[in-house]
């Protein structure tokens, strides 16, 4: 992401699996912390907490959630190539792409609807600090847990880190 530090979210839906009675964890991290923290993040993810990531305060990236694979190569044969994609379940992916500079709140979130609208990803989740699924671990949607009571890794799909061709 080109970050230096990272807000990280793990949360854990409440009793129904909804959101009546979450818990949220917030942090705040440097690269490093963010690092040795890895371990305490698989425990965590372990007992139920999907985990969340995005840059701390204003930023130079807009992600886009809720992309299919058609939309996915859309974007990396235009001008919008991301620089960071993420397997969220299979089949479904979030793109982050980065801006050539950092975006005050109001034009970031714009970009991220805007983007959101072209590709089709999900307008509700397009905003300046909406958060993103940390590559490593399990998404522990319900709906995603297998017959043998399993979840889906998160994966990174790909990593370039660039600027997109458009984003001026």
């Amino acid at each position: 992401m080109g970050s230096s530090t990272f807000e990280v979210g793990l949360f854990k839906p409440g009793p129904d699996g909804g959101v009546a009675g979450p818990e949220m964890i917030p942090r705040t991290w440097d690269r490093d912390s963010l690092m040795r923290s890895v371990p305490w993040m698989k425990l965590q993810n372990f007992q139920g907490r999907n985990i969340y990531v995005r840059p701390h305060g204003e930023h130079d990236l807009s992600m886009v959630d809720d992309l299919k694979r058609d939309a996915l190569n859309r974007m990396f044969t235009s001008d919008f190539k991301p620089a960071l994609v993420v397997e969220t379940s299979p089949g479904n992916f979030q793109a982050w792409l980065k801006h050539s500079r950092v975006l005050c709140r109001e034009t970031s979130t714009a970009a991220a609807r805007a983007l959101a609208e072209q590709f089709g990803g999900d307008k509700g989740a397009a905003d300046w600090r909406h958060f993103g699924r940390l590559a490593g671990f399990t998404n522990r949607k319900a709906k995603y847990q297998g017959a043998d009571g399993l979840f889906p890794y998160v994966r990174l799909v790909a990593a370039s880190g660039s600027v997109y061709p458009n984003a001026d």
